[in-house]
């Protein structure tokens, strides 16, 4: 009552802090905090000049990390929400009048799309009417302007922005001396909230008012009346940054798939909210949107994409992914459109070639940006940035969304139009061979499974995405595998079941299909999560990395356990190891990496500066290689890629394995078994380090034929080697064609240096090595503009194989490492009753063995320890005190305690006495 032009921001009815009743204490520490003086001037330390309030928007965004998760709280930046407002309000007010115009966020969250709007239609009005009270041009501009939010913290942040909007626009300084304002910002979601339903209800289940509390019974902020006068009309202009995040409430989600078509598979909500936000329009309206790109690569957006859209006028894409926007960790897209039937063949896109590669001092004038900016109405436009292309709504008709510029789409469609099968027509599925569901309790380091005394025919190599890099598995784990040959699960025997027996609850409590856990539904406590029997019983399948830089595929053969992070292609029954080896080498190629780089979602770079994603160089941007997308990939005949690739592919696999031959494990094993002295152990490690260099260049050379077939493949201008022994020799990875194409913009593209510097080889001047004669040939190629347009795309390092180096010196003296731990833990198991010993007396004993005395010597010839130190040192590092007063902190012996407990009472249900 005493300020009625606040009424709706502060009341009890509308001020979410009246739900909290703080304290006298509290309230007073609240104004101490706002009144605090600087103590050498006096001056108030806050003092909140001017009247932009666009820091509530942060202050409450950053208050609390759960509720920012929770609600998505994200604020649009001040360039952003410009330009689409420019795209969307300005376009409306002219077809539809300034009088008639009416815009919405249906997601506002702390206002900003408002106040620009708001900010926009008075300047209008001020135009038109330049003679007419402000405070009568300021309540039109307020009426004109709309806003829904789930979250009614949020809503009371943009009510209260707008009132202090409209009283700096008729320059009212103090809120006792405001008029009644009514900003028609309602607490609702904008989702469940339709035209059509009348009783505003979830199929019966939840109701308005019950999902509209906040918390408290007997506190509503959601007003049936305001909710209805918002959302049960339409707009002129939709505006907004809806949510990417999923629905948690098992409610709420299908109540939202039940509504929206687009709300198919494990949707996020930014799919449903792009089809309600072209339905909140007039005929005719206009739309703007800031969005997770996701759901136009992932597979919940196929219906988005491919039922929904085309039945609109969509009529801008903008890709920003590569844009630095504060705090946005998602890559994005903005799209533009009008409620009502497609016009015209053709969408204009703003198709993204590269991204920002540092934190610009300013967002707005960052380089990205201002290409956008700046000839986002260009078509034709090709910039080193973005290129501004027509795209035909046919293509836009097809998920996923092929967001690409500078000529990638037209090469894409080449790939894509030549005639080819899909992968989808060779596979019986592509997918994961199996999921544990506690991975923490089945896997363990190499070695470890056995040293705690399970049996040998329950161990299995274990690998992840991670593990699958340049034709091989790089071992590091195993796993626990709990199943025979035919999938069928095992009885435990005693050493198994003692190690897996205090992972009992966790397993238990894993959930099953229906809701049940594995205790409830009575399957064995120790069976997998997940395995596909089928699949796990082939001999063959071609496993690969679900997210990483680069295409990476390898053979798998029975034998070894993979997590959904490696998942695998399974061909259909009848396919000979031959086709699989043939298809592998393809998977493999540069031209299957350019495809995916197109196709696969872009999970993006670092988060960096103010919580926004920045890619630095595009061949660092990782991919998530999603099945479904992978089965749409053209695939060559496979009678065509046997001739072509068989050989290649039988001689890269020799290779692999003739690299773990010299591995350092086995070398070192080898060596102090057979000639234990130091010369002998330095002397091994020499030739396995140059033979491995050696292995490996010849994996680079083979890997290089293997790309420029597949291109003559494709009919693409190509130049290949006469036969395998040709390119059967070492290749340095910088002697590659691309590279020293590459090397010619070290000083003009950083991008370029940061690609030698990071990959640790130097910038060649030219080709060199043995196959020298053929690169010149290819670089010759590449360099004819008018012959290898498109070969140029293929030949990029986003594309082409990254070949880090290894760090092999490192590897051989962690196997030497290794090989001494367990020499250490041998004194211990081969005495016959547990004894103490000091690292003097331990060091006495290994002492006596050459093996041993050349290994400490290897290890510590920089370091001149003696053998009594490194052994102190070693022990230190990987032992683990025997009491437990000794492991655990205080609050850890209570935590130990209650499992001590849980494993007693288990003990007695396994007895039968409980």
């Amino acid at each position: 009552a005493h300020l009625p032009g606040a009424r709706e921001v502060f009341d009890a009815r509308h001020n979410p802090v009246w739900v909290l009743a703080p304290s006298s204490d509290g309230a007073r520490a609240l104004l101490d905090f706002f009144q605090q003086v600087d103590g050498v001037t006096g001056a108030p330390v806050f003092t909140f000049p001017g009247t932009e309030t666009r820091f509530l928007g942060d202050l409450y965004q950053d208050l609390s990390e759960a509720v920012r998760k929770r609600y998505a709280l994200l604020q649009t930046p001040d360039f952003v929400e410009k330009f689409i407002l420019e795209q969307t309000l300005a376009p409306a007010i002219e077809e539809f009048g300034l009088a008639e115009v009416k815009l919405i966020d249906p997601t506002c969250g702390s206002g900003h799309f408002l106040l620009g709007a708001f900010r926009d239609l008075l300047a209008a009005w001020q135009q038109k009417e330049p003679t007419t009270a402000i405070e009568e041009l300021a309540r039109r501009a307020l009426d004109q302007v709309y806003g829904v939010d789930i979250n009614p913290y949020a809503v009371a942040i943009a009510r209260f922005r707008l009132v202090l909007a409209v009283l700096d626009a008729v320059g009212i300084t103090r809120l006792d001396k405001a008029p009644a304002l009514r900003p028609h910002v309602v607490v609702a979601d904008s989702l469940l909230h339709r035209m059509k339903e009348q009783q505003l209800r979830l199929s019966g289940q939840l109701s308005m008012d019950e999902w509209a509390s906040w918390g408290d019974a007997l506190f509503r902020l959601a007003e049936p009346g305001a909710v209805a006068d918002v959302l049960g009309q339409r707009y002129h202009a939709v505006v907004g940054n809806p949510p990417y995040i999923t629905e948690k409430d098992a409610t709420k989600r299908e109540a939202y798939r039940s509504r929206y078509t687009s709300a198919a598979g494990l949707f996020a909500l930014a799919a449903p909210f792009t089809e309600r936000f072209f339905e909140l329009a007039v005929s005719g309206g206009f739309i703007g949107i800031i969005n997770s790109n996701a759901w136009a690569k992932r597979d919940y957006g196929k219906s988005l994409v491919e039922s929904v859209l085309p039945k609109l006028d969509v009529q801008r894409i903008v890709d920003t992914a590569g844009c630095y926007l504060p705090g946005h960790g998602t890559p994005t897209l903005l799209l533009f459109g009008r409620n009502r039937a497609p016009t015209g063949g053709e969408v204009v896109a703003v198709l993204g070639k590269r991204g920002e590669m540092k934190v610009p001092d300013d967002p707005a004038a960052a380089p990205v940006w201002s290409e956008i900016a700046e000839h986002y109405g260009e078509q034709g436009f090709n910039g080193s940035r973005v290129s501004v292309e027509a795209v035909s709504r046919r293509e836009l008709s097809r998920h996923p969304w092929i967001l690409a510029g500078g000529g990638a789409r037209s090469a894409f469609k080449k790939m894509d139009s030549g005639g080819h099968q899909k992968l989808a027509s060779l596979v019986e599925s592509v997918g994961f061979m199996c999921m544990t569901k506690q991975d923490e309790a089945f896997v363990v380091q190499q070695g470890a499974l056995q040293r705690r005394g399970v049996d040998p025919s329950f161990i299995r190599p274990f690998f992840t995405g991670q593990d699958v890099r340049e034709w091989e598995f790089e071992r590091r784990n195993e796993a626990l595998f709990p199943y025979d040959e035919s999938i069928s699960i095992r009885e435990l025997d005693v050493g198994t079941f003692r190690f897996l027996f205090t992972s009992k609850p966790i397993l238990e409590a894993r959930k099953v299909f229906g809701g049940k856990n594995y205790r409830e539904a009575g399957r064995p406590w120790w069976g997998y999560g997940q395995i596909p029997i089928e699949r796990s019983r082939r001999a063959q399948s071609i496993a690969f990395a679900f997210v990483a830089t680069h295409n990476n595929f390898v053979m798998h053969r029975r034998g070894a356990v993979l997590n959904q992070h490696a998942p695998i292609v399974t061909l259909k029954e009848g396919f000979a190891e031959a086709d699989h080896e043939a298809l592998l080498g393809y998977l493999n190629s540069s031209t299957v990496g350019f495809w995916c780089r197109l196709v696969m979602y872009p999970k993006g770079g670092a988060t960096m500066g103010d919580g926004a994603i920045v890619t630095p160089y595009p061949w660092m941007d990782r991919l998530e290689y999603a099945g479904n997308l992978l089965q749409q990939l053209p695939v060559p005949d496979l009678d065509v890629l046997r001739e072509q690739l068989l050989d290649l592919v039988i001689a890269a696999e020799e290779t692999v394995q003739a690299m773990a031959e010299h591995g350092a494990d086995k070398v070192v094993a080898a060596t102090l078994a057979q000639s234990p002295s130091l010369p002998a152990l330095r002397d091994a490690r020499t030739r396995s380090l140059a033979e491995r260099v050696r292995l490996r260049g010849i994996l680079v050379s083979l890997q290089e034929e293997m790309d420029w077939r597949v291109y003559g493949i494709f009919g693409l201008p190509t130049v290949t080697a006469p036969s395998l022994d040709a390119v059967r020799v070492p290749v340095e990875p910088n002697h590659r064609p691309f590279e020293v194409r590459l090397a010619r913009e070290v000083d003009s593209d950083i991008s370029a240096s940061e690609w030698f510097r990071v990959h640790k080889r130097a910038a060649p001047a030219d080709v060199g090595g043995p196959l020298a004669d053929l690169y010149q040939q290819r670089l010759r190629l590449l360099d004819d503009p008018e012959r290898s347009r498109q070969l140029r795309l293929l030949e990029t390092p986003e594309t082409k194989r990254r070949w880090s180096p290894p760090d092999d010196t490192k590897a051989f003296r962690e196997a030497v490492r290794s090989w001494l731990l367990e020499r250490i833990e041998a004194v211990f198991r081969e005495q016959p009753t547990p004894e103490l010993r000091t690292a003097r007396q331990l060091a006495l004993d290994l002492g006596r063995d050459a093996a041993v005395q050349a290994a400490y010597e290897l290890l510590t010839e920089d370091s001149g320890h003696d053998l009594t130190r490194l052994v102190s040192e070693l022990v230190d590092a990987e032992g683990v005190p025997f009491l437990a007063g000794f492991r655990y902190a205080e609050t850890g012996m209570e935590t130990r305690a209650a499992w001590e407990d849980t494993w007693r009472l288990q003990r007695l249900e396994d007895d039968g006495k409980l």
